[in-house]
């Protein structure tokens, strides 16, 4: 999660660790008017970012391995799981309204930055974003990162990053 350092300082807010202290942070940001979490999701894939660290919070990497493959079904008990914990955020109002007409840099990232937001699940090429010449952003004072919180204390922490690839002959 990327997230807005002033609007934590403001509140008094820390980075959530497990699931349960991220629920009440979004409540004491909502309770205070703020957009919990932006999500910008016009291009779909970002709204992905939610199922797979739902997943891989609640249920071992080798079941998402076997669910990619085939050898397990979005049926299972596992992703009924997921569904019902995102929606839950979702019934809560916790994300922006209407994340599908937003991109996830010029419109999530910017909610962020202009504090309409407090954070957004991204993966860091979001740097890049916040660093460059358009939000001149600095880590560390202007925004802040934290993982992905615990939900299942039996499930080792997993980062998920897609890995692009240019090969010249």
């Amino acid at each position: 999660f990327f997230y807005n350092k002033k609007i934590f300082s403001d509140y008094g807010l820390v980075p959530p660790k497990t699931w349960g202290e991220f629920l009440k942070l979004c409540d004491t940001l909502k309770a205070r008017r703020i957009v919990p979490i932006a999500l910008g999701s016009k291009a779909k894939w970002p709204a992905q970012f939610w199922f797979d660290y739902l997943l891989l919070r609640t249920a071992p990497l080798d079941y998402r391995e076997k669910l990619l493959a085939g050898k397990a079904a979005y049926t299972d008990p596992e992703v009924s799981h997921v569904f019902s914990l995102w929606r839950g955020l979702i019934q809560k109002g916790l994300f922006n309204q209407r994340p599908n007409e937003l991109d996830f840099d010029s419109g999530a990232a910017t909610m962020v930055y202009r504090g309409e937001a407090a954070m957004t699940l991204m993966g860091t090429w979001l740097i890049g974003y916040y660093n460059g010449p358009e939000y001149k952003w600095r880590e560390g004072d202007d925004y802040g990162f934290f993982p992905f919180p615990e939900i299942d204390q039996n499930i080792p922490p997993v980062a998920l990053g897609p890995i692009d690839g240019l090969v010249l002959a």
